[in-house]
């Protein structure tokens, strides 16, 4: 009995896809129990996370917001989508009924791409913020934000519902055809895999890098901006306390001092100033220059 059953175990196995074929069963069900821990501790933390927005609502803005929506996606993809993966691995009996090959496939689907999906919004609120400052911040809110992330639920559901009906319907004529990665509609499936996954990401992940130059850069600029003004403010200072001609350092202090020498000696106060500011900007053009 145990043996025919090992065997209709090993049987089912064999004719399954697994996410990680070159894996043995053994050494999949192990990395299966290592990750249910973590799973568990991410769901902890993403519903602390909620729990600190219900107690606290001032700390949710048009930013913070994104987190909330982050958190949400995550624990959904952990109690929708990780345990139906894992019990995949094991055996597929539960999969031979269509309508529960359809919701596999959804998640499998919708809920690692909306991840991705979310996490564009947040790139483009942050490339809006630093190309528009003045757009960002009038028209920054909540409700812009729950609107993003609404915009990209409906944009994965228009390109994925179609192909999720036909594949249904393929399934009820192959009731032994489900899988997650949607065999049908291969030339479809490739074109809804760029609409919904590889354009999006690339489009985050690839312009992260030139954000992060340019907001290096605007620092630096701003750096050399505050730079300058202290070194003015000293200049001006240290002129108008001991850089005066000694020449005319008696005449201003001096209570018989001519009208006339006190208007030559603020003209020297003037030249003084003018050259060392000259100094001063020609010492920053050349930081700025071997900065470029």
């Amino acid at each position: 009995m145990n043996f025919s059953v090992s065997n209709k175990t090993n049987i089912t196995r064999k004719g399954l896809e697994k996410p990680l074929a070159c894996l043995s069963d053994t050494t999949y069900e192990i990395i299966a129990g290592f990750t249910a821990p973590l799973t568990v501790f991410g769901i902890c933390i993403y519903l602390r996370i909620l729990w600190t927005f219900h107690r606290h609502p001032r700390l949710i803005n048009h930013f913070t917001v994104h987190i909330i929506s982050l958190s949400i996606i995550n624990i959904l993809n952990s109690l929708a989508y990780w345990p139906q993966t894992i019990a995949r691995a094991i055996t597929t009996d539960w999969l031979s009924h269509p309508f529960v090959c359809a919701q596999f496939q959804y998640f499998v689907w919708v809920m690692p791409v909306t991840y991705g999906l979310q996490e564009i919004i947040i790139c483009g609120d942050r490339w809006t913020a630093f190309m528009a400052p003045v757009f960002y911040n009038t028209h920054k809110s909540v409700r812009w934000s729950l609107c993003g992330t609404i915009a990209v639920v409906i944009w994965m559901h228009g390109w994925y519902l179609p192909l999720g009906i036909l594949n249904y319907v393929r399934s009820l004529s192959y009731p032994k055809a489900c899988d997650g990665m949607v065999p049908g509609y291969p030339t479809y499936r490739i074109v809804v895999y760029f609409m919904v996954a590889y354009i999006p990401q690339g489009i985050t992940y690839g312009s992260y890098p030139f954000l992060l130059l340019l907001l290096f850069r605007r620092r630096f600029r701003r750096r050399l901006a505050r730079g300058r003004v202290e070194i003015v403010s000293i200049v001006r200072y240290q002129v108008s306390s001991t850089s005066l001609p000694p020449s005319v350092q008696p005449a201003i202090h001096s209570d018989r001092a001519t009208p006339m020498e006190i208007r030559n000696t603020e003209d020297d106060r003037r030249k003084a100033i003018v050259k060392q500011e000259e100094n001063a900007n020609n010492q920053l053009v050349t930081g700025f220059s071997a900065f470029h």
